[in-house]
């Protein structure tokens, strides 16, 4: 219950109907009229007892104590608390009656087990779960536990989850899997190096080694070195060789929780951990480390291609201009040449126009009127392809031969469902003419 009140909010939510007041000045003492019309109020508005006596907020009790004349004092230091007192077992039996509930039982607490082994398969935010739980409870009409007990029982709910979430995870993963996990922790090097953990990547290419906090690192801006930096992350947590679709069956919150205790603990807490707890943690990280080095190339390649699109066309645009303005006076050419037809349709060409408009002249202007959109869009793939060809050429294909067909095509949909704008749809045109070069399609 919240701590303050304002006095309309008293007069709403604490004022004593009738057959309210009737019950209440049916108890003999002040004590215990205040008593019952503080656990009454209460648990009508929170459809549970307060824990104790201070969970009731002082405004409350003092609007209270005003309308059966009582005091503050009746309630905090004269009304017997707790399950040895006979009156406030009464008063809770009677309340509980008067709405239409009733104590928890043997079997409401295996339903609210089965519920809660339910939600902890999404979260383990124990306020949101006390809050849902104490929802529940009122709707099955049942007085809830007490805060401790309620406290334990979530408690316990997350740790079975867990429990069973470290075997199922364990059981996945290979024995060699669980042997290059152990490896970046055992190859770390002396304390003084902040606890980096390396990773050797198994690339001919490249024999470097990443540091555990470089694989964990966010990119860069885009650029080549970048590009080859993301590759160099994916070619090593693929080296672990951990189970596609890991994660695909926790929600998102709980990923976010263990990576990040994965991620936060130093080397001493991972490799203090039970084998099946260690390699839990650190396969969900690196399993959702993986996805989202993916993503970032797929984002890359998207940035890329834009580059080369944008690039090529204004460098087709550029070009496009300087031919029109090459033919000086198109248009005051071509109404010569019309004037000259209709003067003399009887004349030579060659005595009758080209004094007027040169042959070569001519030859421009039908060039120019000739050219049509395939031309231009044949330019700009041109261009494109020579960027590919050249700067770029060996990063892509290496995001591309680490990029599943699948991943490129759920990357393309992504576009097509954010493609609201020209951009956008000019940046999907843009990928799959790259995918041509890396892919050309036989005839």
């Amino acid at each position: 219950m919240k701590r303050n009140w304002n006095q309309k909010e008293l007069d709403e939510h604490f004022s004593l109907l009738p057959n309210e007041n009737h019950l209440v000045l049916s108890k003999k003492t002040s004590a215990n009229r205040i008593g019952f019309a503080v656990l009454l109020k209460y648990f009508q508005k929170e459809a549970q007892f307060p824990n104790k006596k201070q969970d009731v907020p002082k405004d409350v009790v003092q609007h209270l104590a005003d309308q059966v004349d009582a005091s503050v004092e009746d309630f905090f230091d004269s009304y017997g608390w707790g399950g040895k007192e006979r009156s406030y077992t009464e008063h809770r039996k009677a309340i509980r009656n008067l709405f239409g509930f009733r104590e928890l039982t043997a079997n409401d607490n295996h339903l609210f087990a089965e519920w809660l082994e339910e939600q902890v398969q999404f979260t383990h935010d124990t306020d949101y779960l006390k809050t849902q739980s104490y929802s529940l409870f009122r709707t099955w009409k049942v007085e809830p536990p007490s805060v401790g007990s309620l406290k334990r029982m979530i408690e316990s709910a997350i740790d079975n989850f867990e429990k069973n979430l470290y075997k199922m995870t364990y059981q996945q993963l290979s024995p060699k899997t669980c042997s290059r996990l152990d490896a970046f922790l055992e190859s770390h090097s002396d304390e003084g190096s902040d606890g980096y953990i390396e990773a050797k990547i198994p690339d001919e290419e490249n024999n470097d080694i990443l540091t555990f906090r470089q694989l964990l690192s966010s990119p860069g801006k885009p650029s080549v070195s970048t590009m080859e930096m993301e590759i160099r992350k994916l070619l090593a947590i693929q080296h672990l060789q951990i189970p596609d679709g890991l994660c695909k069956q926790m929600s998102p919150k709980l990923v976010k929780k263990y990576r990040l205790r994965a991620a936060t603990e130093t080397v001493t807490e991972l490799r203090a951990h039970p084998a099946p707890i260690r390699y839990t943690l650190l396969a969900i990280l690196f399993s959702h480390r993986h996805e989202e080095v993916i993503d970032y190339l797929a984002d890359l390649l998207d940035e890329i291609t834009l580059k080369f699109g944008n690039k090529a066309k204004n460098t087709t645009r550029k070009e496009a201009v300087e031919e029109l303005e090459r033919v000086q006076g198109k248009n005051k050419h071509i109404v010569n040449l019309l004037k000259a037809t209709v003067d003399h349709p009887e004349g030579v060409i060659q005595n009758t126009l080209f004094p007027i408009v040169s042959s070569d002249t001519i030859r421009d202007i039908i060039k120019d009127m000739t050219k049509n959109n395939r031309d231009y869009k044949e330019k700009i793939y041109t261009k494109m392809h020579s960027s590919y060809q050249g700067h770029y050429r060996n990063s892509l294909s290496k995001i591309l031969n680490n990029l599943t067909f699948d991943q490129i095509i759920n990357f393309i949909s992504r576009l097509l469902r954010l493609s609201n704008s020209f951009g956008s749809m000019e940046k999907v045109g843009n990928v799959i003419l790259l995918l041509e070069m890396k892919f050309p399609l036989k005839a």
